[in-house]
């Protein structure tokens, strides 16, 4: 979400003032020309429109418009400062409240609009314009419409609980309890400083409210649509518990059935036994059957204790159908539970129901088998029926283990007797709990429709909703969390003139690169925009905003491009460079060339870095002939000027790029003589000049670079000579050979023919102060001499390095109380003070040999400069230069040719 355009962006040099635009502050001047306010008021006007930059004039300026109490010329002075600092939302309000003190309401919500617009940002521009909408009795739809517009922009903002509390105060007003829960649900979507007491008031504000004053329409319909399907889901559970409990009591009843019928077997087998009779052995006391199947009997009745058994877990069964019956009642239970919370309890007794089904079942199954294995008992019976008597009576007399005696026999009949009491209670317990369970069935198929309809009641709908936000507030809460860090260091979140500390500029950057690995849009853009309100004026941060928009949301970030370089950085080169390089990347050449074109006439006439962006870009797109053009047409520019100090450098680097780019050496190095002419004084040139003919290979290399130390010294050696005088004295020094250098001291003496006697003194003081300006200082002579000392003892013979070196020691040996006494002698040819022409001359020497007594320079050491000594030279200048040559180590003096027959 961006911000809007700012509609009023300004150019670079378009700043207009109350001075310059009303047509009656002259007029005002002639009518009252001795009111001090007017009077400061049109200096300071003056001052802002020549320093737009110039905050504190602004100010000053603002407050003197105020006390003048001119209407037209506080909203021209208003509107001119706001084109150049649109974010200082306090001066937004200030014009909007001048103009609705002199009694326009329309012009100032006019302003308040056009602020909100150019600072969508500032919370404290939206509270102030809310409210001056509520106090001029706007209609109730206007001032909501503020509210949401303002929210839209800063509503997640961290300190926008001022706006939040207003528009929630004049809803209570004027809204519904339902705008009011509405607002509360969205704040509480926003990690805001003051988040937890939003919540407490959205719980207190639903406490005594139902749902259907809180909640809209469609959001009770939501609302109840998930409780009926949470009610459903219930149902469901219920359901499947009832099924459970009916097929527990079904296996229970198939449980009891074989129960009785097994119990009905062994019955009708002991009733045979009883009707067979027992035969006994008088003799031995021991009773035999005479019946086989009396003794058959036998065999059943003991299978009648497993039909005992099984007829006990029949009744095992039985009271698990009743379990079955209380779960199913459970159910019930939660199926008709009305709070929220209880519902995946009910859904986990639904799950366990099958599982009571199955123990249900295999508790049936366990009496079947029973069942079975008495049915096997009869079979063994009929299997006993068809073995010989005498089979029988002889096994009897073998073992009387396998008979059974008169005791036996009773207590086989009370094992039966038990069994057929058991089978009977398990067909009976079985019986009662396939009852239980049916009812158990039926109640709860009824309990879940009564809590299908109570589970959508109206306060259901409106804790269901209090549980949404207490979820969103506690995940806002963790999101609250992670940011506190960062804005616990924000200590200025509004625009300053000032620049912010490191600790401030280091927070942002460690803020954003938090948000952007986060991964939300929205909250990138919104963070971005914040911090572009106190970082606007550093183009850094605006660059990284460009450059993410760039891969997040293109089409948004010419819009925020052009804020960035249009208004809040229209005066920094280094935006505008970025400016020109995005259009240039974007393939729009023509937008990149006017910016460029920008840069160089209006940001930053001049700014060499700016001249090779714009070189280089001519460059990339192919046109070698505009781009020599910028060179030209700013060395031509700098020329033109009485004094450059870029025209150096700038020729430097013309050379450098017609070599390097175009490999035009001979262009280049007409470009670097024509510079040297223009501007002598600058030693980097003369430098990178050295060096360009250095690193050119060819046999005349050592003869180039010769040439143009000797071109650079001889400025020194023509400043050494100065007069016919001075030229007598220092008769030592080497000649320069230069012919530049001889048509200029030819010019020079020509015109100093010229002159008449009456103005020969100025006009050599005059030529001296511009020799002095446009020559090299004497320490970066005596720098570029040793260089070429050096150059000629790594590559040319020793002849020539003994010319060189011999050239050194005359021109930087001298001690400087020589140098001023033959200067003072020459120019006023008396024994009074230096003259203004040997002044740069002596205070060179001095600055030298100040403090460098005793200290080597060389073969000798340099003497100091004393006053003493001045005057003694000025009284016998004759006995103080051989003194002084003397103390120097040159002693005689040196013959004027030099030594060795090097003549430069």
């Amino acid at each position: 979400m961006d911000g809007p355009a700012v509609t009023s962006a300004a150019t670079t040099n378009d700043v207009s003032t109350p001075a310059a635009d009303a047509g009656d502050t002259r007029a005002g001047e002639e009518a009252d020309a001795s009111n001090p306010l007017l009077d400061k008021f049109n200096e300071l006007s003056k001052t802002v429109r020549e320093k737009p930059e110039d905050f504190t004039s602004w100010t000053a300026l603002l407050s003197t418009v105020e006390k003048l109490d001119d209407l037209s010329q506080i909203g021209s002075t208003y509107d001119a400062f706001l084109l150049e600092y649109p974010l200082c939302y306090g001066y937004w309000k200030k014009y909007a409240e001048a103009e609705r003190r002199h009694g326009s309401v329309d012009a100032a919500t006019a302003v308040y609009q056009r602020g909100v617009a150019a600072t969508p940002y500032s919370v404290e521009l939206w509270v102030a314009y809310t409210g001056f909408l509520q106090a001029t009795g706007a209609e109730t739809d206007t001032i909501r419409g503020a509210f949401e517009q303002g929210l839209a922009y800063v509503g997640p903002n961290y300190l926008s609980h001022t706006l939040w509390d207003k528009y929630l105060v004049f809803e209570g007003s004027n809204g519904s309890p339902a705008s009011v829960a509405a607002l509360y649900t969205r704040v509480l979507a926003c990690p805001v400083k003051e988040l937890d007491n939003y919540y407490s008031g959205l719980v207190s504000h639903a406490a005594n409210r139902s749902a259907a004053e809180l909640l809209s329409e469609d959001l009770t319909a939501t609302l109840r649509a998930q409780l009926q399907q949470e009610a459903a889901i219930k149902q469901e559970a219920a359901a499947q518990a009832t099924a459970a409990a009916q097929a527990a009591a079904a296996a229970a009843a198939e449980a009891t059935v074989a129960a009785t019928d097994a119990a009905a077997a062994v019955t009708e087998a002991v009733a045979d036994a009883a009707a067979d009779g027992f035969a006994t052995d008088a003799a031995g006391g021991h009773a035999i059957t005479n019946n086989p199947a009396a003794d058959g009997t036998v065999d059943a009745a003991v299978g009648n204790g497993t039909a005992a058994q099984s007829a006990s877990e029949a009744a095992e069964a039985g009271d698990d159908a009743a379990a079955g019956m209380e779960s199913a009642t459970y159910a019930e239970q939660a199926a008709g539970d009305t709070e929220l919370g209880e519902a995946p309890a009910a859904a986990e007794t639904a799950a366990e129901q099958p599982a009571a089904a199955e123990h249900l079942t295999a508790g049936a199954a366990a009496a079947g088998t029973d069942a079975e294995m008495v049915d096997a008992a009869v079979l063994a019976e009929s299997k006993f029926e068809s073995v010989p008597e005498q089979d029988v009576a002889t096994a009897a007399v073998a073992g009387n283990d396998n008979t059974a005696t008169p005791a036996g026999s009773a207590e086989t009949a009370a094992a039966v007797t038990a069994a057929v009491s058991a089978a009977e209670d398990s067909a009976a317990a079985g019986a009662a709990a396939a009852d239980t369970a049916g009812q158990a069935a039926a109640h709860a198929q009824a309990a879940a429709a009564a809590a299908a309809e109570a589970a959508i009641s109206d306060e259901a709908i409106k804790n269901l909703w209090l549980q949404h936000q207490e979820t969103v507030y506690i995940a806002t809460k963790q999101q609250l969390a992670a940011r506190q860090p960062f804005e616990d260091n924000i200590r200025r979140p509004y625009w300053h003139f000032k620049p912010l500390d490191p600790t401030q500029l280091r927070n942002w950057i460690a803020y954003l690169d938090w948000q952007e690995v986060q991964g939300d849009l929205a909250a990138s853009i919104r963070l971005y925009e914040r911090c572009l309100v106190p970082c606007a004026t550093y183009p850094e941060f605006w660059q990284r905003y460009v450059l993410w928009s760039e891969a997040n949301q293109p089409e948004a970030a010419p819009a925020v491009l052009q804020r960035a370089a249009e208004v809040h950085c229209k005066r920094r080169p280094d935006m505008g460079m970025f400016a020109a390089r995005f259009h240039e990347a974007h393939g729009d050449v023509a937008a990149a060339r006017a910016k460029y074109g920008q840069l160089l006439s209006v940001i930053s006439p001049g700014l060499l870095e700016a001249v090779l962006a714009a070189v280089n870009f001519e460059r990339r797109v192919g046109n070698a002939a505009a781009a020599s053009a910028v060179f030209d047409n700013l060395l031509r520019e700098e020329a033109a000027k009485s004094s450059s100090s870029i025209l150096g450098f700038l020729s430097l680097l013309y050379a450098n790029f017609l070599r390097q780019v175009y490999g035009d050496i001979d262009r280049a190095r007409e470009v670097l003589q024509q510079g040297l002419s223009l501007s002598p004084d600058c030693k980097v040139l003369w430098e990178g000049a050295m060096y360009f003919e250095e690193t050119i290979q060819g046999d005349d290399r050592v003869s180039r670079v010769l040439a143009l130390y000797d071109r650079a010294l001889a400025r020194k050696q023509q400043g050494s000579r100065g007069s016919s005088g001075a030229s007598s004295a220092a008769g030592q020094l080497v000649d320069v050979s230069s012919a530049e250098v001889k048509k200029e001291e030819g010019a020079d003496t020509a015109n100093s023919d010229a002159l008449t006697a009456g103005d020969a003194e100025e006009s050599k003081a005059v030529d001296g102060s511009i020799a002095a300006a446009r020559a090299l200082s004497d320490e970066a002579l005596e720098e570029l001499s040793k260089k070429c000392v050096e150059f000629a003892d790594m590559y040319a013979d020793v002849s020539t390095l003994r010319n060189v070196q011999q050239r050194h020691n005359q021109l930087f040996m001298l001690p400087a109380p020589a140098l001023a006494t033959t200067a003072a002698v020459s120019a006023r040819g008396s024994s009074v003070a230096a003259p203004t022409a040997a002044a740069p001359v002596a205070d060179a020497g001095h600055k030298r040999s100040a403090d460098a007594a005793g200290v080597a320079n060389g073969p000798v050491g340099k003497a100091a400069r004393t006053d003493a000594a001045i005057t003694a030279a000025a009284a016998d200048p004759a006995a103080a230069a051989a003194a002084a040559a003397a103390a120097a180590g040159y002693y005689p003096p040196p013959p004027a040719a030099g030594y060795g027959g090097y003549m430069p």
